[in-house]
């Protein structure tokens, strides 16, 4: 009687560990962290030039998972997809960075180090942009890749904890007034699809959704999202 106790408790305990722990993978949110109660729906009525829309990607790492090292060389990166909802050709309002577009330069990301962040962990460095293809692979949608360093002022990363590593801020430039973009109200989603850990020692990849990985602007639930590998992304560079 007493074993068949024992076992009952350590079961209990186990049930209980396991619906606490953090899922693994890759979190994406409006406003904060997902940890922190990011959403998953933006809307904006397009009637204003100033402020900006607030975006933060998280992840968290598997259970036994070595610590990712701080110092000079470890990044982390991460390859969002932006695409249009209906399928229909992304809009120049998505013309962000590249130097001849619509609204180059409306899109920035900076570090995670916010007071509102509870859950999640953030990042004293901020990121730096590696690549935006805007109509690429496909008319439908953008690439944005991101490179997080993690500088030695940063603690070595765990397993089951949520790490913000980057915030990108959207700017509402050229959404109203004489000169505006075309396609603010067009509804598109946004996905987080990879995130590469990276340093001298060891290669970690994750590419699975933790809580969420998308979110949509200007549309609504559900949307069925598709998976793009690294290797594909690869390929639109050589």
């Amino acid at each position: 009687m007493f074993h068949r106790s024992l076992l009952a408790s350590l079961a209990l305990l186990l049930v209980a560990a396991t619906a606490l722990a953090a899922p693994t993978g890759l979190n994406l949110a409006w406003n904060t962290c997902r940890g922190d109660g990011g959403t998953t729906l933006r809307s904006f009525a397009c009637n204003a030039s100033s402020g900006q829309e607030r975006l933060v990607a998280s992840v968290i790492r598997p259970a036994g998972a070595r610590t990712f090292p701080q110092g000079t060389g470890n990044a982390i990166e991460q390859v969002f997809e932006i695409r249009t909802q209906e399928g229909v050709a992304l809009p120049v309002w998505w013309q962000l960075r590249g130097g001849a577009g619509c609204r180059d330069g409306a899109i920035d990301a900076g570090n995670t180090l916010s007071p509102d962040r509870v859950v999640c962990t953030g990042m004293a460095s901020a990121p730096v942009f590696i690549r935006y293809t805007f109509a690429s692979p496909s008319p439908d949608r953008a690439i944005l890749v991101l490179s997080t360093p993690v500088p030695t002022t940063t603690a070595p990363l765990v397993a089951d904890a949520e790490y913000a590593v980057s915030e990108i801020g959207i700017s509402h430039i050229k959404s109203a007034g004489a000169v505006t973009c075309a396609g603010c109200s067009t509804p598109v989603v946004i996905t987080f699809q990879e995130a590469r850990f990276f340093n001298n020692l060891f290669f970690e990849i994750l590419t699975l959704p933790s809580t969420e990985r998308t979110v949509i602007w200007q549309g609504s639930l559900p949307v069925a999202t598709r998976n793009v590998t690294w290797s594909a992304i690869k390929t639109l560079y050589r």
